[in-house]
């Protein structure tokens, strides 16, 4: 069990590689490549994959050549000198990224199309955690942490020509992408929330592994509840 615990980065990067380059190079519709850049099911499936090479810098092998180096990182943020003492386990890092962030990048892929406000809460998702890699480069004054690159170089172009499309498709509206980024700041609140509480003794760790994985219905759940608009 440990080593799926500390070995999953590697399975991410296994599933992310082929699948982009499938993706890329089916020959269903839109034949065109460039055409594919404004098809909604398209772009709404590349999330979960771009993600994934993400988590590979993230918990995996970063630019320094350290391996599962954010775990630490994460630790001292939370306030604590070492990991031996921290509730930010290997379990509760599996069940954050392949629990919370999988889950939601199917159901995008998956449902998207039908339930705009599932596909603007994965996006929302990137968009927030590379806000907070950049927030926590910017606190140590610029010092690169695991996972930075791939934030800066996958997520901000894809959310951002993702939004922009969409948006001209008529799949999103302007309210849209604002509730896709509060459902990114939700489920950070959510995980970060849970944590805290964690440590504070409130839940095992167990409970706090299945907390993740609920969160990762999150942008599913709102966009059953929240009724948009007519056009």
């Amino acid at each position: 069990m440990q080593n799926v615990l500390l070995r999953w980065p590697w399975l991410a990067l296994a599933l992310a590689v082929p699948f982009l380059a499938w993706w890329c190079a089916r020959p269903r519709p839109p034949a065109s490549f460039r055409a594919r850049f404004t098809d909604p099911t398209w772009l709404l499936w590349l999330p979960l994959p771009v993600y994934m090479l993400h988590q590979f810098e993230e918990h995996g092998v970063d630019l320094f050549g350290r391996y599962y180096h954010f775990q630490a990182d994460l630790c001292l943020t939370l306030g604590y000198a070492d990991t031996a003492s921290c509730p930010a386990t290997e379990l509760f890092i599996f069940a954050v990224n392949v629990g919370t962030v999988w889950i939601a990048g199917m159901v995008a892929g998956l449902v998207g199309t039908r339930r705009p406000l599932a596909g603007a809460g994965m996006l929302g998702l990137l968009a927030v955690n590379a806000l907070a890699h950049f927030g926590l480069s910017v606190r140590d004054g610029g010092v690169y942490n695991s996972g930075l690159l791939s934030a800066a170089v996958l997520f901000v172009p894809l959310v951002g020509l993702s939004f922009r499309v969409l948006l001209k498709r008529g799949l999103f509206r302007p309210r849209d992408v604002v509730m896709g980024v509060a459902i990114g700041v939700a489920m950070h609140a959510v995980l970060l929330g849970s944590i805290i509480a964690a440590g504070k003794g409130l839940f095992s760790q167990p409970v706090l592994a299945s907390i993740q994985i609920v969160n990762g219905f999150v942008p599913l759940g709102v966009s059953v509840l929240v009724r948009r608009p007519a056009k």
